[in-house]
Parts: C-alpha cells; structure tokens; sequence
C-alpha cells in the first residue's frame, strides 16, 4: 500500500521528468523520472510507524 506521502512525491517526480522531456528531447524525461524514483527508493528513508504505534496513535485521536 502506498502512503499519501509517497504518492505525492512520485507525481512530483512525474512533473519534474514532464518538464525535463518539454526542455529536451522527451526520452531524458523518462530517465530523470526513473532517476528520482530509485533515489526516493534508496537513498531517502522515510520512517513510518510500525502497525501497532500507528494504532495506538489513531485510537488516541479519536479519543480526543
């Protein structure tokens, strides 16, 4: 399952490779694009709760 984060960056990767394939020939577009999505996957480590601290994190704010 992707998370709302995610998805968001992969569109703005997606619009950066847009302009870069518009300012040159269209085939650089697609590798900026994959250029992006394998940094994003293994260079940024984004950290997410495991299951059960996201749990008790959504209990607590219904709660309230």
């Amino acid at each position: 399952m992707m998370s709302g984060t995610r998805a968001l960056r992969i569109i703005a990767f997606m619009s950066i490779s847009i302009g870069v394939g518009i300012l040159s020939r269209a085939a650089w577009g697609f590798v900026a694009f994959g250029i992006l999505v394998l940094m994003d996957n293994f260079l940024i480590k984004s950290h997410e709760p495991p299951p059960s601290e996201r749990g008790l994190a959504e209990r607590e704010l219904t709660e309230s």
